[in-house]
Formats: structure tokens, sequence, C-alpha cells
């Protein structure tokens, strides 16, 4: 199978929902009940987007979806290469998976800190990075900034785009984590990812020190971390 092709998204809208604004209203009551992590006002409040790369095929239903919902486009309305610009986010191929790559909404957003504007911010501690377009001056320190090398400027208004968990969508998930067939893009509350983080962590080192070889008291040696000599 060839590798899935590279897609690097451009392109921001000026209707992107000022830092200023309003919290997200509470879920829907048309759709029915929402799952139990979205079940409280603040939908975007403590959450991530968690990718699995491995669930990936690279179809770029998170790609239409995301900018469909920035462009405030119709589901059924005719897909043109100039309105996949508008997403927020972008599919790389790398070691032989498909690696969709968006904001992490880091804790100490390195993005926030460079800002000489106060242009990125956060409505509380918990809630994602937005940008209020009135005060991006283009300056590109975001960009040079962002660990995940997932911001850019507008090509045409030159302000700052940025995912910022779908925060206009009142009440739903982000368009991406909604439109992925295979659950490749999951939102999740940040507390999850550290202890899948942790639990990873810990499951690696007792790898590690069940290979380790033993001494003659029967007890194991010293453990060679990786990149290290035993």
């Amino acid at each position: 199978m060839a590798e899935p092709t590279r897609i690097m998204v451009m392109k921001d809208q000026p209707e992107a929902k000022p830092a200023g604004a309003a919290p997200c209203a509470p879920a829907s009551q048309e759709t029915g009940p929402a799952p139990s992590i979205l079940s409280s006002p603040g939908l975007a409040r403590g959450l991530v987007i968690r990718a699995k790369p491995e669930r990936c095929y690279a179809c770029l239903g998170c790609l239409v979806a995301c900018a469909y919902a920035k462009l405030g486009l119709a589901e059924d309305a005719p897909l043109r290469p100039a309105s996949l610009a508008a997403a927020r986010l972008s599919v790389e191929a790398s070691g032989g998976y498909s690696v969709p790559l968006l904001c992490m909404q880091c804790a100490n957003a390195p993005c926030m800190m460079v800002c000489p504007t106060g242009a990125l911010q956060r409505l509380d501690p918990q809630s994602p990075v937005s940008a209020d377009l009135a005060r991006c001056i283009g300056c590109k320190s975001c960009v040079l900034a962002c660990p995940v090398g997932v911001l850019s400027l507008d090509s045409q208004s030159r302000v700052v785009q940025k995912c910022d968990l779908c925060l206009s969508r009142a009440g739903h998930v982000p368009a991406c984590v909604e439109a992925c067939p295979m659950e490749a893009l999951q939102l999740v509350s940040l507390d999850e990812v550290i202890a899948q983080a942790e639990e990873t962590a810990a499951r690696k080192l007792a790898a590690l020190l069940e290979a380790a070889p033993h001494n003659e008291m029967g007890l194991r040696g010293s453990v060679a971390l990786p990149g290290e000599q035993p």
C-alpha cells in the first residue's frame, strides 16, 4: 500500500471564537444524551484530543470535518481543495503510520508565553488556548514556539490559526473527533492521558528489569536504559 499523502494545512478564518467570549453552552437536548465526559457545561475544560496513529488510515475525514466546521459549511456542500485549507490539523506519514497532528493544549503553552500582545489566551486554567484575532499582529512568535509545529498564519488575513477544541460548537465534541470512523482521535481528560503515560512507562521499566541479568547472589544487576552502557 502506498504511503498516505502528506497534508499540511495553512489557513485560518476570521470567524474563530475570540478569547474573551463566554464559555460554550451546555449540550444540546435535540440529539439525545451526550457521553459522560461531556455531561456538564464547559465542554473543553480539562480535555485534550488524543491521537492513536495505529488506528488512522489517512481517510482525511478529520480534515474535511474541521474545515467544514470552521467555514460553517453544510455536510453536503461540495468539497473543494481550497476548503481544506481551513482545517486546523494535518495528517503526516511517519514510520509506516499516518499520524494526525494537532494542538496539544500545553499546560504551560509556549505560544501563550511568547505572544507579545496576549492574542493567545485561556478563558480559565482548564480551558483550551484560543486566539483573539483582534490582538494578533502576525509576528509568528507562536508559530516558532509551538513544539508540535501546528500553528500557522492565515495566508490572507495574516493572523494566527490554531485548534481550540471547537469551542464554538456548543455541546458537541470537536468536529475531527466526531468524524473519525476509526476513533483514531479521542476526546479524553488530561488525567487519563497522564495515567496512561505513567502506566506505559511502568510497563517499560518492568520489562527492562525482567530482562536484566542475575548476579551470583540471585539479584538482578544494573539495568541499561536505551542509549546507555550497562
